[in-house]
């Protein structure tokens, strides 16, 4: 989840859900949260990646990044999903379905309700090798 203090950028945290409970929230280490306002994460069901909005490093306003977990709370360095998802203006709240479709918000793509529905997979580097994000 994301939060927002008063004088703050927005950052992304995490909790554990455990024997009916949660965990206290964690703030995510590492270049997720940067100065700039970064939210809407998703988080693989593996945990293995973390997909957000971020306006840090961005083609214009927020853009989606992908990080992948190192170790616990530690995280790769979030690369910008590029210029096929990415627009100059907003995308937001990405979800990534089990059959590799990426749901996301886009206020850049002609579509109706700025819903963008993306059905190729994406791959990146990844410790010197490709790493697919959709399998």
């Amino acid at each position: 989840f994301d939060t927002q203090s008063p004088n703050t950028s927005s950052d992304i945290y995490f909790a554990e859900y455990s024997d009916g409970a949660f965990s206290k929230a964690q703030k995510i280490e590492g270049l997720i949260n940067s100065q700039f306002p970064d939210h809407s994460p998703f988080i693989a069901p593996d945990k293995s990646y973390i997909i957000f909005s971020s306006f840090n490093n961005s083609m214009g306003l927020s853009d989606l990044f992908i990080s992948f977990q190192l170790t616990d709370n530690k995280w790769s360095i979030p690369q910008n999903l590029g210029n096929k998802i990415n627009t100059i203006y907003d995308e937001e709240r990405p979800f990534l379905h089990k059959n590799g479709t990426l749901f996301f918000s886009s206020k850049g793509h002609n579509s109706i309700d700025d819903l963008w529905i993306l059905a190729e997979s994406y791959s990146c580097p990844h410790k010197n090798q490709n790493r697919t994000l959709i399998q």
